[in-house]
């Protein structure tokens, strides 16, 4: 009886992506050459160029959701997502600068990602069955709203400058970014939490206390409590166990 050792198995990973060989593995995907990408990635990481999380993602992820989604009817006839996206690939493939295209694809695959899972999470929803409108229209917002998230919080503000986003970090560049974005996220809420509370009155404070229970011990639910004090539950309890 004996081991199989399998060779992605046998390096010590390293914990940095390099942004030209990702570039490369992009280019393949964009170019919709799979199995070319697949062997790619396997030697960039025995090759100590990309990081285990990368090349999990990649194998078990990235692939397969580009291979499978990417010719969703969605990206062709939402004409904002498939111009958008175009712009991305011709930048990847055509900048003359190195760091406008490692940007562009970095963004494309951030991009692409939330819009994968977005088309997962609903394209078998209820409310959409018949209304193809309604699915393509609620499409084209959440495209959009990575548009404005990825700019605010990821991205120095400008989508096709120079810069490293989504390579800092040893997770994937998908994932990289989805933490600046939430973390902006979180401060942006954070921010708006504490001018709230800044205004609010003591008996304010006090009625919001009593509502912060559930309906049956006399709250309200979260919805309610959302839209009466514009605040989360969840947040406002984060707020008082400071107090």
């Amino acid at each position: 009886m004996h081991t199989t050792i399998f060779k992605d198995d046998a390096f010590k990973p390293t914990t940095q992506n390099d942004g030209a060989v990702i570039l490369e593995i992009e280019q393949l995907l964009t170019d919709r050459k799979f199995i070319e990408a697949h062997q790619l990635v396997s030697e960039a990481y025995r090759n100590d160029d990309i990081t285990i999380e990368t090349k999990k993602n990649y194998h078990q992820i990235r692939i397969a959701n580009v291979r499978d989604f990417k010719e969703n009817i969605l990206f062709t006839t939402v004409k904002p997502v498939s111009d958008g996206l175009k712009a991305l690939e011709a930048l990847m493939k055509n900048a003359k600068s190195g760091g406008d295209a490692l940007k562009a694809s970095n963004n494309l695959v951030y991009i692409q990602g939330r819009l994968f899972q977005w088309i997962q999470e609903n394209q078998d929803s209820e409310k959409y069955q018949g209304k193809s409108y309604l699915l393509a229209r609620d499409f084209e917002k959440e495209y959009l709203q990575t548009i404005r998230d990825l700019k605010e919080y990821a991205s120095d503000n400008t989508l096709f400058g120079k810069g490293g986003v989504g390579i800092e970090g040893k997770d994937t560049v998908y994932e990289n970014i989805d933490k600046k974005v939430k973390e902006g996220l979180k401060s942006e809420e954070e921010k708006k939490s504490k001018k709230n509370k800044d205004k609010r009155s003591p008996q304010e404070t006090a009625n919001m206390i009593i509502d912060l229970a559930s309906p049956s011990k006399g709250g309200i639910s979260s919805a309610e409590f959302q839209s009466k004090y514009k605040i989360s539950k969840e947040q406002f309890k984060k707020e008082i166990t400071k107090l």
